[in-house]
């Protein structure tokens, strides 16, 4: 093989090394990666995102009820309200736990959110405290549907120095449906996750399933880039140059290097 044919293969393996590398190395580098934070990925809206009579009676009864104007704040993606306050307090002053004061008024209140009396029941009680400087109480609940904790499923109940409530803030989801037959088996699901945000994942090796039960292919950038550079490097080690390459010379003209005798 000449010193020319030897520069060709070695041309076609690189090339064949970058473009399975630049899929491997730079997947996801290519376009911006989708933005999972619930916090800042949440879209807010002054107006409820469908219309609930039932929710409109709760909210004019509360403010009929205390003679005050609701500001809501409502989670486009749920639908329930992410945010009660107005300029006065919410309820009237009471004597008691503000545990469960604020427990009674989400009660009493819960068409607001959607929420039914058992979903309300099933809140668990995550903080309570009590400012020094200015005596707020604040009560966190945690959401739990059919025994799981729902993700930033938490709302916050704020209690001024008289245990009045001066509002409500935080994601309750309504509704959510028992679990039924899971789609995804767990590694399944960690290969869906990881491939829709372009994270490497170990689908389809050691006999780990895909999302549907079969074996999802190895991809390119797997093992095949060590195998075409260990190919290449035995290549040019096993069959050295025949033939050197010629060169350019200062007239314009090609010269060949003498062999060594």
């Amino acid at each position: 093989m000449s010193a020319r044919d030897h520069f060709r293969v070695g041309a076609l393996a690189a090339a064949a090394l970058l473009s399975c590398t630049s899929t491997w190395a730079l997947r996801g580098g290519d376009q911006p990666l989708p933005d999972f934070d619930a916090a800042g990925g949440l879209t807010f809206a002054q107006a409820p995102p469908a219309p609930s009579p039932a929710r409109d009676a709760a909210v004019t009864l509360l403010e009929s009820a205390r003679g005050i104007r609701l500001e809501i704040v409502y989670n486009a993606v749920s639908g329930a309200p992410r945010s009660v306050t107005s300029s006065r307090p919410l309820s009237l002053p009471a004597a008691g736990n503000p545990e469960a004061i604020a427990r009674s008024f989400l009660l009493t209140h819960r068409a607001i959110w959607s929420l039914g009396s058992d979903e309300v029941g099933s809140l668990r009680t995550s903080a309570v405290y009590t400012d020094r400087h200015n005596g707020v109480s604040h009560v966190y609940f945690t959401q739990v549907a059919h025994g799981l904790p729902v993700f930033m499923g938490t709302v916050g109940v704020h209690l001024n120095g008289r245990n009045q409530v001066i509002g409500v803030g935080g994601d309750l989801v309504p509704g959510i449906r028992p679990p039924t037959e899971a789609l995804f088996s767990a590694a399944g699901a960690l290969g869906a996750a990881a491939d829709s945000i372009g994270a490497p994942h170990p689908i389809g090796q050691s006999g780990i399933e895909g999302p549907r039960g079969d074996q999802a292919p190895p991809r390119c950038g797997r093992r095949l880039p060590a195998i075409v550079l260990s190919v290449l490097l035995l290549h040019l080690l096993a069959r050295p140059f025949s033939a050197p390459l010629p060169f350019q010379t200062g007239d314009g003209s090609k010269a060949v290097p003498r062999q060594p005798s």
